[in-house]
């Protein structure tokens, strides 16, 4: 009786470990609670392992092998394998959740200090903004200021023209005097009585207060006079028209401003060009009438095309490029930048004179023509170097010349392509009182090239051609 009350109890067991075992522990956390494994649920219902880090692998495989060999039937012994896999990934869950926990506080201290860098920037970006602004209302202030400036300056340039034309109201330039050896001011004032006389006029040299001959390369130079009496000069000037019958062939000119005088000599050639091409043409002072419109030195652009400055100052004659004074491309006087060795000059004349100003160490003079505003001023400059040599400059000046033009037309394109077109016609610079870089010969003298055996050097002409030949070999190999 005893015996089948214990197999009663046996087989309730069963029974109750059969139905246990129905409900099928598929989950790790079923699982891993059948055998007391310390963990918890997430929140996503997955089970985690709990303080595994500080238990042995070995100690926690024995411990749930003892347990399930003591409280497992023969049949669950078969699960141990697939809990040791489940405690591995586990384990690796846990090891890879502490990763992508230690990943995700670097990115946020990789965010802070992008942040701090961010803000930083920005606030720099600000600061930046507001010195660009600044700066940028400092340059308009500043153009603002230039312009009044050269407002002013053109005014005051005026007003010193005025005053220097006015200086010289009472003065008049005679060309064609003859010029004696050793000629005193006494032999030059006793030539002016002679052409009072001539002209009917009485004569004093109390009359005159003071006299003498300009530079220039050719002879007979002209002669300045400047007379005491505004009334006694309007007395010789109004009876010029009488000097064309005097024993030679002496005129009679106004003294100006240089300024007003070149201007003057612009418009001259314009109004015989003019007369020269058909155009009827009348010049009075700085106003010149062209076919009926009236034109003055500053709208001298909107003249017919064949009498522009430009047109008069390069012309293609008898096989040669005839080029003479700043409005030529091929002048050293036009305005044209180069940069050589870090120094932007804005004339090839400035690049030449400057030069010539440090070679012979005269740095005072060499700031001053690099300075210097206009091409005629920095020759001026050149020509009072200190310790000047001519022999030695002119030995040097031929290369520093050629450096000038070759900078000038290769590093500007319109000139380049204007060199470039002129075939393999040679250039001649038409200057009157040059015959070292010109021919000593005007462009518009009617007996130009009967003259050719009396021409110049023609230095920058020479330099312009072997620049000429220089870049279009440059080009071809290119």
């Amino acid at each position: 009786m005893f015996r089948k009350h214990r197999r009663r109890n046996k087989s309730n067991s069963k029974r109750k470990y059969s139905a246990n075992s129905s409900s099928e522990e598929n989950t790790p956390a079923q699982k891993a609670n059948r055998f007391e494994i310390p963990g918890n649920l997430d929140i996503s219902g997955n089970f985690v392992l709990s303080d595994t880090e500080s238990i042995p692998d070995t100690m926690a495989e024995s411990n749930i092998t003892s347990q399930v060999i003591h409280e497992s039937s023969p049949q669950e012994e078969a699960t141990l394998p697939v809990l040791k896999e489940i405690l591995s990934e586990i384990r690796q869950l846990n090891i890879r959740h502490d990763q992508h926990n230690a990943s995700l506080q670097e990115l946020k201290t990789d965010s802070n200090t992008v942040k701090a860098k961010l803000d930083e920037t920005i606030a720099m970006n600000k600061a930046l903004n507001t010195q660009v602004k600044t700066l940028s209302d400092k340059v308009t202030l500043l153009e603002s200021k230039n312009k009044t400036l050269e407002v002013q300056k053109d005014t005051l340039t005026q007003k010193l023209i005025t005053a220097e034309s006015y200086s010289k109201k009472s003065n008049l330039k005679f060309y064609g005097i003859p010029e004696t050896q050793n000629e005193s001011t006494m032999d030059l004032l006793s030539k002016i009585g002679d052409i009072f006389r001539h002209l009917g006029l009485y004569f004093s040299r109390h009359l005159v207060d003071n006299l003498h001959r300009l530079p220039a390369p050719f002879r007979p130079r002209p002669v300045i006079v400047k007379f005491v009496s505004y009334i006694d000069r309007q007395n010789v000037w109004e009876r010029k028209t009488g000097l064309s019958n005097f024993r030679c062939n002496i005129s009679v000119r106004e003294h100006f401003a240089q300024e007003t005088e070149a201007q003057m000599r612009t418009l001259f050639n314009i109004h015989k060009a003019a007369q020269a091409k058909g155009h009827t043409s009348v010049i009075k002072g700085l106003k010149l009438t062209v076919d009926g419109t009236e034109y003055t030195p500053k709208t001298l652009h909107t003249l017919p095309q064949d009498i522009t400055p430009e047109a008069l100052a390069t012309q293609d004659r008898n096989g040669h490029i005839l080029f003479y004074n700043k409005h030529s491309k091929f002048s050293n006087f036009h305005p044209s930048k180069l940069t050589v060795d870090g120094i932007v000059y804005t004339h090839g004349e400035q690049y030449i004179q400057g030069k010539k100003a440090k070679f012979f160490n005269d740095d005072d003079t060499h700031q001053k023509i690099m300075l210097a505003s206009s091409p005629e001023e920095m020759k001026a400059l050149g020509s009072k170097v200190k310790s000047f040599s001519a022999p030695l400059w002119g030995a040097a000046s031929l290369e520093i010349g050629y450096e000038a033009v070759l900078n000038k037309f290769a590093q500007n394109p319109d000139l380049r392509r204007a060199l470039l077109d002129t075939g393999e016609k040679p250039f001649i610079e038409c200057s009157r009182s040059d015959r070292t870089w010109g021919i000593g010969f005007g462009i518009n003298d009617p007996d130009l090239f009967k003259k050719k055996p009396s021409w110049g050097k023609n230095q920058h002409g020479v330099n312009l051609s072997r620049a000429r030949n220089h870049l279009r070999n440059h080009q071809a190999t290119s």
